[in-house]
């Protein structure tokens, strides 16, 4: 019993070691640092450009084409193999031979083989061979691995247009993302400074009650106020810290890092210009058609449906293929040989009519479906003019709006000298028009979205900063 107890004992006191341990450990290691300095939009742009999921996505397709297009174009490369093999029979003699054989392409239809032999089959010596074979019927473009090349450098080309049209995006979305926050922020702090207004205001009423200037109702009606700017606060907080996680992971970086630069309130020139400066309608949807991954990819699949239809119509199955052959033996004699080779199915069982009605079936499809993506490009084109005629108004009154403010203000600055109006009053006047001028900012930030997406749907890089 004694020896337990002094275990016991001893895991109590090793217990207490190794807690005090632990809690000196984590109190040595230094918190996270997080920066103070402010993100500046052009860096929060720049970071989008580099870091989003969708530009990673997007070059990694990239090189995913890039790797297909190597492999495509390795079946009309050189490759060159090396055979041997050895024999030994029951009299111990050994038998060896070895050979070489290069095989490569001099364009879609030409194949060529090369062949270097120690030992030629049915031969005591050596010798080498040279063989070419051009196809002849059907067409060389009609094999896969020619139609596979086509395909390969299409999807590069597309891959590289779909990584630049990824980062423009990033760089819009980091812009929508940025403003939006910051202006989030101010409307915070404008939550935030009526909810005190209003609990001073509950204050006051309290005071008025106990002096018999105001009655009970009085002070719930002020309480269902106070409650209703406790709502609001809370409402845009989480609305800040929801924006600051989507900025956080567009540009790769943790929340608590960022810190927003001042928000610019001042009017921007350049983008408070009003509707009537709208491009022409028929022109945007020409511009944008003919930039349209879409219609790109649909075009693209209507001609690889035009040209299987032609294919399956040619392979009446007779195959020509014109051959060359030159041997060397090692005593230095040559011989050659030319001949045709070709064949002809008798019979398939309908492969052929089946393939052509098959075929044909994937053309109309592929027509359709060119036909819906020209007409959803020319829809998006329609929806973005009206976006952007929709902004400049709401710009325009937004402006007008802040305007009337300023001038609210003016007034009431002269009536708060006079005497006529509270401190309180004035303050609200003020607060109006700062929520003015948020909300003509807000209007500016959505022009200049609106007219930015408009750019890249037409084809056109969008200025961003």
């Amino acid at each position: 019993m004694e020896h337990m107890k002094l275990r016991r004992g001893a895991r109590g006191v090793l217990g207490r070691w190794w807690g005090l341990a632990l809690v000196i450990a984590l109190a040595s290691v230094p918190a996270y640092a997080v920066s103070s300095d402010p993100l500046n939009l052009e860096e929060a742009v720049n970071l989008a450009v580099q870091r989003s999921e969708e530009v990673v996505s997007a070059e990694r397709a990239l090189r995913s084409a890039q790797i297909a297009l190597e492999e495509a174009r390795s079946a009309y490369g050189t490759g060159v193999t090396l055979s041997a093999s050895a024999e030994i029979d029951e009299s111990r003699r050994v038998d060896a031979d070895a050979s070489v054989r290069a095989t490569g392409a001099l364009g879609a239809g030409m194949s060529w083989t090369a062949t270097a032999y120690s030992k030629p089959p049915n031969s005591d010596t050596t010798g080498n061979a040279v063989s070419v074979t051009y196809q002849l019927w059907p067409p060389a473009t009609d094999r896969r691995e020619w139609t596979a090349l086509a395909g390969a450098e299409h999807a590069i080309a597309e891959a590289r247009t779909a990584l630049a049209r990824a980062r423009a995006e990033a760089g819009l979305n980091a812009l929508q993302l940025y403003r939006t926050l910051q202006l989030n922020v101010e409307r915070l702090r404008l939550a935030e400074a009526m909810q005190d207004e209003a609990r001073a205001k509950l204050t006051q009423v309290e005071e008025a009650i106990a002096a018999g200037r105001a009655s009970m109702s009085d002070k719930i009606n002020q309480e269902i106020v106070l409650l209703e700017h406790r709502e609001s606060v809370a409402s845009r907080r989480a609305q800040v810290a929801k924006l600051r996680s989507q900025l956080a992971r567009l540009i790769g970086r943790r929340p608590a890092e960022i810190v927003l630069s001042k928000l610019d309130e001042s009017t921007s020139t350049d983008v408070v210009r009003g509707p009537t400066d709208l491009p022409d309608q028929e022109e945007a949807i020409q511009a944008a058609v003919a930039v349209s991954a879409d219609v790109r990819a649909a075009g693209k699949a209507l001609e690889d449906a035009k040209q299987a239809v032609a294919a399956a119509r040619r392979n009446s199955g007779m195959s020509l293929s014109l051959n060359g052959r030159v041997e060397q033996d090692l005593s230095g004699e040559v011989d050659w040989l030319v001949g045709v080779s070709g064949s002809y199915a008798l019979s398939d069982a309908g492969r052929r009519r089946r393939a052509v009605e098959s075929a044909e079936l994937n053309l109309e499809r592929a027509q359709t479906a060119y036909d819906t993506a020209i007409r959803s490009v020319s829809e998006a084109v329609t929806e973005s003019l009206h976006s952007i005629e929709s902004a400049g108004r709401s710009l325009e009154i937004a402006v007008a709006v802040e305007e009337l403010r300023r001038l609210d203000v003016s007034v009431a600055q002269q009536q708060a000298a006079q005497g006529v109006l509270s401190e309180a009053q004035f303050s609200a006047r003020r607060r109006s028009l700062q929520a003015a001028i948020l909300d003509r900012v807000a209007a500016e930030l959505t022009l200049q979205l609106e007219r930015s997406r408009f750019d890249l749907l037409v084809g056109r890089t969008p200025d961003v900063i």
